[in-house]
């Protein structure tokens, strides 16, 4: 499993085969936050902000939350 994490891409389960539906954003935000390079992570220059500010938070009220 730690092989398969640290030097495979990451991949996401058929929707329609694993009754799994994720959205593209979804997706996106998870390979970032997953990058292999600790410097191209997510929230690695910009701290909470930049990772608040991925489009998969756009529907969320951080202030309430």
């Amino acid at each position: 499993m730690y092989d398969l994490i640290k030097t495979k891409p990451v991949f996401f389960p058929d929707a329609k085969k694993h009754g799994i539906a994720m959205s593209d954003q979804c997706k996106d935000f998870i390979s970032k936050c997953l990058a292999k390079n600790p410097a191209e992570r997510l929230g690695t220059t910009g701290d909470i902000e930049e990772i608040l500010s991925h489009p998969w938070f756009s529907d969320i009220d951080v202030q309430s939350l």
